[in-house]
């Protein structure tokens, strides 16, 4: 370092937080002056901490207890401004930076996306290697929430948050994957609808939507419980067999034709022989 260390970059960030308030990802900022054989958080060597919160002690994540960046950031998911002034301290030392991110085993969220990385009071260049852009950052599928619906309901799918990092027109595709067959209105919108069917039992739908942007194509699965009725659904009764065709007072079976009233009294005799 050849004079006061400064880092500012443009972020948004959506880490998980449960139903309790507590937070179970977390992302911090982090150095080393002895070649990464050790790291220690920026915020231990500034003032005033750049962490909105903290993440839960009791979680399993490797950032446990730890101040980071929480939840969802203020502008989401529009990007802030976001800065660590470290001073001095560090002049005279070969210094190295690490963004880190750490979850636990559960559910997942958006993410840590940074823009604008910018270091000053260096010698030279923050990066080694500068690696060429290989064309736009893939899509973000979101096909919504679980549902629980009962039979009948109309149920509305909607992957309307899904999002693509370059502001492209995004298309859509959505099927089905498990569960009784459903007819989806429109499976090239973003939003499609489906009559929940009738079911004796509970049963889960599972659908996919599929999100392109002309590149890359992303995807994400929602489920739809269907209540069960607690009655088997109704049965058609059966229709005339494909080969009987009435014409002209004749019933045509199979290519044979007979008169109705000949088929009739044939019966009845066989039903008197059967007697005797």
């Amino acid at each position: 370092m050849v004079g006061p260390l400064r880092l500012t970059w443009r972020h948004r960030y959506q880490l998980e937080v449960g139903d309790d308030a507590i937070a179970y990802d977390g992302a911090v900022v982090e150095l080393s002056t002895d070649g990464g054989a050790s790291w220690q958080d920026v915020a231990a060597l500034v003032s005033s901490s750049p962490y909105p919160g903290a993440v839960g002690a009791a979680t399993s994540g490797a950032l446990a207890g730890r101040a980071a960046f929480v939840g969802t950031n203020p502008s989401w998911p529009v990007t802030d401004l976001a800065f660590v002034d470290l001073g001095e301290a560090l002049i005279g030392q070969t210094v190295r930076l690490r963004l880190r991110l750490a979850t636990d085993g559960g559910v997942g969220s958006f993410g840590w996306e940074l823009d604008d990385l910018a270091v000053s009071g260096i010698a030279g260049a923050p990066f080694e290697h500068l690696i060429a852009e290989g064309g736009g950052c893939p899509p973000r599928a979101r096909a919504g929430d679980d549902q629980r619906v009962a039979a009948g309901a109309r149920v509305r799918l909607d992957a309307s948050a899904s999002s693509d990092p370059d502001d492209v027109a995004l298309a859509f595709s959505w099927t089905q994957l498990a569960g009784a067959p459903v007819e989806l209105l429109d499976v090239a919108a973003a939003a499609t609808t489906f009559i929940a069917p009738t079911l004796e039992l509970d049963e889960t739908l599972r659908f996919e939507v599929a999100v392109s942007d002309g590149e890359s194509t992303a995807t994400d699965t929602v489920d739809v419980v269907v209540e069960g009725t607690g009655e088997a659904p109704p049965v058609e009764p059966p229709g005339p067999p494909d080969d009987l065709v009435v014409t002209g007072g004749l019933c045509a079976v199979g290519g044979e034709r007979s008169a109705p009233w000949l088929l009739l009294a044939a019966a009845a005799a066989l039903a008197r022989r059967r007697r005797r």
